[in-house]
């Protein structure tokens, strides 16, 4: 379990370089235990942006809904409650409806309408098409007997609201492109801090490398999730921050070995 020490540790180390050395003291489960922070810290952006994708398809959902027109499917055909004389077509960033079945939408923009959207819904003169994620489900009426436009309200309620199951998924869907980027970040930095420590002419194992830039960039990995969450990205970013952790990388190093001697 991380301590409220610990992190006074980490906070220490960005104050205070000198004192990085400690992070190769660093026992392998606390190692463990930093890399999973560092981790959740890095997957904070990526939980922000797929909760604000999910409301903003919460808020789509009931503007597809209200426009939906009642139906029943039944002899092969869709039936509606109401004579449709135009094609109905609703756009917007997430989710697309088209309700076309006397074949008066061009296919060209039914087919942009359906590319550039994560959800479509299609209802034509023969058959209803649901597009998710670039793939088609096409469904004839004569094999949907019965259906009516209860099932797509209650579809479309479904993606209209964020349940705790649709937050666990969010956040262990943040969480696999967090601990990958972390490893690869990790993997590089270490790579820089050994070529450093070359040019001072020092040899230090690769996994102390690795544990004290870790800890060097706990609280500047932690100012970019946040500037990153509210859709503020630096340039560079990567590159600052491999920056300031070398600073502090060699700083610390100087700082330790001075006082060896």
């Amino acid at each position: 379990m991380v301590t409220i020490s610990f992190f006074r540790t980490l906070l220490q180390a960005f104050i205070d370089p000198s004192t990085l050395w400690k992070a190769t003291l660093l026992t392998k489960k606390k190692t463990i235990q930093l890399f999973l922070l560092l981790t959740l810290i890095i997957s904070i952006p990526f939980f922000v942006a797929g909760y604000q994708s999910i409301r903003n398809m919460n808020v789509d959902a009931q503007t597809v809904e209200k426009r939906l027109p009642a139906f029943e499917i039944k002899e092969g055909g869709i039936v509606f409650e109401e004579p449709i004389d135009q094609a109905i077509v609703v756009r917007t960033n997430t989710m697309n409806l088209i309700v076309d079945v006397h074949n008066q939408y061009e296919d060209r923009l039914e087919q942009r309408d359906l590319e550039n959207t994560q959800v479509g819904i299609v209802f034509k003169e023969n058959h209803f098409l649901i597009h998710t994620a670039q793939i088609p489900i096409q469904i004839s009426y004569e094999n949907a007997d019965g259906l009516t436009d209860q099932f797509f309200r209650s579809m479309l309620h479904r993606f209209s609201t964020v349940n705790f199951v649709m937050i666990v998924s969010i956040m262990f869907g943040s969480f696999i492109p967090g601990i990958i980027e972390a490893a690869f970040r990790y993997l590089i930095f270490s790579l820089a801090a050994n070529v450093l420590a070359a040019f001072m002419r020092l040899r230090i194992p690769f996994s102390f490398n690795w544990r004290i830039m870790m800890v060097a960039s706990v609280v500047p990995t932690l100012f970019f999730a946040i500037l990153n969450s509210f859709y503020i990205f630096p340039p560079a970013q990567l590159t600052i921050l491999l920056g300031i952790c070398l600073y502090m990388y060699r700083k610390g190093l100087i700082s330790h070995f001075k006082n060896l001697n």
